[in-house]
């Protein structure tokens, strides 16, 4: 009997450390830590105690796992810059594309499907790689999803004066680029027409490809 009460004295004295132990969001490869000017560089997946607001901010959140999707440049991201330019899938994002139009940058380089991304499906024009392939159900399915909030937050970034010092010095490409027909380059896809500019709404999710090659 003594020995159940000293146990169930633990129990009560354990409650609240237990209870206090922070809730831990998934996250993967590098990010902006919120509320601070402040980057994790964590390579894959790995966990925090913070979290971001998918309507604040330019992230993916998908199966529970957070990818920051925003230009690492205007974001002062102190990692290399890869350029793109227009949409673009995402190989690590399972299918999921890159939504912005006109020239931005990430921090990973082009990933391809061994069967429906070849090499050749990418092209390097101008310094930016740009996607020559198809525009898949998961094009779609992201520009219906990200598209607006997306660019939006872009647009944001490359006007807030906070931000001005870092992409003036690199010469950002936003800073001049004019989203109107007469500054698409001739390579740009949008003007291909409706192979781009997403015709259609997929409401659900298309189902996963696990078939990936590898990053360039």
């Amino acid at each position: 009997m003594i020995r159940l009460l000293v146990a169930l004295l633990a129990l009560v004295l354990a409650a609240p450390a237990l209870a206090q132990e922070p809730d831990l969001f998934g996250w993967f490869d590098a990010h902006p830590v919120p509320g601070t000017d402040a980057w994790c560089l964590d390579s894959g997946h790995h966990l925090h105690e913070y979290a971001m607001d998918p309507e604040q901010e330019p992230i993916y959140v998908m199966d529970g796992v957070t990818y920051y999707m925003g230009d690492v440049v205007l974001t002062g991201a102190p990692i290399e810059a890869v350029w793109y330019w227009g949409a673009h899938p995402v190989g690590h994002l399972g299918g999921a594309w890159c939504v912005l139009d006109g020239p931005h940058a990430h921090y990973w380089r082009p990933w391809w499907r061994v069967s429906a991304w070849s090499s050749a499906s990418w092209r390097v024009r101008d310094g930016y790689w740009t996607w020559a392939g198809p525009y898949d159900d998961w094009y779609h399915w992201s520009h219906g999803r990200w598209y607006s909030r997306h660019t939006a937050f872009h647009v944001r970034y490359s006007t807030q004066p906070r931000y001005a010092p870092r992409y003036v010095d690199v010469r950002h490409p936003a800073v001049v680029y004019v989203a109107t027909s007469r500054s698409y380059p001739s390579w740009d896809a949008r003007r291909s027409g409706d192979r781009y500019r997403s015709s259609r709404t997929i409401e659900v999710r298309p189902s996963r490809d696990s078939r990936y090659g590898r990053r360039r």
